[in-house]
C-alpha cells in the first residue's frame, strides 16, 4: 500500500504539472474535482468492508491531531480548487445553463468531498497528502499573483479600442488565466471579445459570423504615427488557426517614448491605414478578425518597446484603459485607469478625440 501511495502520488504530480506546462491546468483540475468524488466513495465503502475506517477520529485518545491535519490538507486544496475554476471559467462562453450546472457539479463535489474527508482510513499515506499540500502551495500562489494590485507605474494609458461592452477572455499575472504570461514578449497583452447581453455568440459556434467580435470596428486607442501594417492573411474557420503568422494582419502604433501599440488578428483587408500615417486616438483603423494564432475572433492588444511582436527582446507593459466603465467580479471598479485580468468588462460607448 505504500508503493501503490507513491506511484499515485507521483503520477497526480506528474498530471498537475504536465496541465500546468500545456496551459491546461484548470480544465484538468476540473475533471480531477469531479473524479474524486465516485474515487472516494468507493473507498469509504471499501474501508466499512475491510473495517479499516477511523469512525469519529475526533474522540480519539491519540493521534487525532494527525488525522485532522489530514482533513485541513484536504480542505484546502478543495477550497482553492473551487476559487480558481471560479476565476478561471469564463461563464460568457457558455449558456446560462450550461454555467449554472458547471457550478453545481464544481461546488457539490467540493462540499461532499469536503464532508468524506471527515471519514479517513485507519492508515495515513504521507506521499499522496504531500501532493495535495503542494498543489494547494501552487494554487495559492497563482492567486496571489491573479489578485495582487497592478503597479500602474509602468502602464500605458490607453483609450478603448472598441466600442460597446467587451470582455478580457485572457489577461492577468497568472498563466491560469494568461496564456501570454509564460511568453516575455506578450506578458502583458489581453485577448478581448465583444459581449451583447453577457455572451460572445449567437448559438451556432461553428461561424466566425456568431461571434459578437466579428467585423467590429476598431479604433486607434492612442495619437501616434502607423509603424507597422499587415493586412493580407485570411481569416481563420472556426476551430483552425495559423501558427506561421502570430499576429495575423495587425496594425503597430508608434506612441512615442519607445512605446508602440499593436492591435493583431485583424480582418483581412479592413485595415483603413497605411505604414507613415498620423493617426488620431478614437480613429476607426480596422475590424476584429479571425487571422494568425487564434481559432475564434478576438483582438489581441499589447504595448511593447519594439514596433513588431516578434522582434526579439520585445519587452510589455501594462495596459490601463481610461474613460471606460470598468467591471469586476459584477461590481463598477473606482480605480480608473483601469487594469485589466480575465471575466473584467470595458464597455466604451464614446469616442475619445
Amino acid at each position: 500500500m505504500t508503493a501503490l501511495d507513491i506511484l499515485l502520488a507521483a503520477l497526480l504530480l506528474f498530471i498537475g504539472w504536465a496541465a500546468n506546462e500545456s496551459g491546461m491546468f484548470f480544465n484538468v483540475l476540473f475533471i480531477i474535482v469531479l473524479l474524486m468524488v465516485p474515487v472516494r466513495v468507493t473507498m469509504v465503502l471499501w474501508r466499512v468492508w475491510r473495517k479499516r475506517l477511523e469512525y469519529r477520529f475526533w474522540r480519539a485518545p491519540s493521534g487525532k491531531g494527525l488525522y485532522w491535519l489530514q482533513a485541513a490538507n484536504g480542505w484546502s486544496f478543495l477550497l482553492l480548487a473551487a476559487l480558481i475554476l471560479e476565476v478561471c471559467i469564463v461563464p460568457a462562453q457558455f449558456s446560462a445553463q450550461e454555467y449554472l450546472a458547471i457550478r453545481v457539479m464544481v461546488w457539490g463535489s467540493v462540499m461532499l468531498l469536503s464532508l468524506l474527508e471527515l471519514l479517513p482510513g485507519k492508515r495515513l499515506y504521507a506521499a499522496t497528502n504531500l501532493v495535495f499540500a503542494a498543489g494547494s502551495l501552487f494554487m495559492a500562489a497563482q492567486m496571489l499573483g491573479i489578485f495582487w494590485p497592478v503597479s500602474k507605474t509602468d502602464g500605458v494609458v490607453l483609450s478603448a479600442p472598441f466600442r460597446g461592452d467587451w470582455l478580457v477572455v485572457q489577461g492577468g499575472n497568472s498563466s491560469l488565466i494568461n496564456h501570454h504570461y509564460r511568453v516575455s514578449s506578450q506578458r502583458d497583452a489581453l485577448d478581448m471579445e465583444r459581449l451583447v447581453e453577457g455572451r460572445e455568440r449567437t448559438a451556432d459556434r461553428t461561424k466566425r459570423e456568431s461571434y459578437f467580435s466579428w467585423g467590429e470596428t476598431l479604433y486607434a486607442p492612442a495619437d501616434g504615427k502607423v509603424a507597422k501594417v499587415r493586412n493580407d492573411c485570411e481569416d481563420n474557420a472556426i476551430g483552425h488557426t495559423d501558427a506561421q503568422h502570430l499576429a495575423g494582419n495587425y496594425i503597430s502604433i508608434d506612441m512615442g517614448n519607445q512605446r508602440f501599440v499593436l492591435l493583431a488578428h485583424l480582418q483581412k483587408g479592413s485595415v483603413r491605414v497605411a505604414e507613415g500615417d498620423a493617426v488620431r486616438a478614437g480613429q476607426p483603423i480596422a475590424r476584429c478578425g479571425n487571422s494568425g494564432n487564434t481559432s475564434q475572433p478576438h483582438l489581441h492588444i499589447q504595448v511593447q518597446d519594439r514596433a513588431q511582436l516578434s522582434a526579439p527582446g520585445v519587452k510589455t507593459y501594462p495596459i490601463l484603459f481610461r474613460d471606460v466603465t470598468g467591471i469586476r467580479s459584477g461590481g463598477t471598479r473606482q480605480d480608473a485607469p483601469f487594469s485589466m485580468r480575465r471575466n473584467d468588462r470595458v464597455i466604451s460607448d464614446t469616442i475619445h478625440e
